[in-house]
């Protein structure tokens, strides 16, 4: 399945990724491989699965 099929926000789906990856590489593609693999799976590691995803959303990529 590709992401494009999940009709998720791109956004959502790329932070759940960075947000598991905290900054290694292999953690973002081991992210990429589960998105691949069931991107719900993805979503409820990165914190993003449930119905408050807009605010954590927001959290996550408000500058530091």
């Amino acid at each position: 399945m590709e992401l494009e099929d999940s009709l998720q926000s791109p956004e959502r789906l790329l932070t759940a990724a960075v947000v598991i990856a905290d900054g290694d590489v292999d953690r973002f593609r081991s992210a990429v491989r589960l998105a691949r693999t069931d991107w719900r799976d993805l979503l409820m590691a990165g914190g993003l699965g449930h119905g408050d995803w807009p605010s954590v959303l927001d959290e996550e990529l408000r500058p530091r």
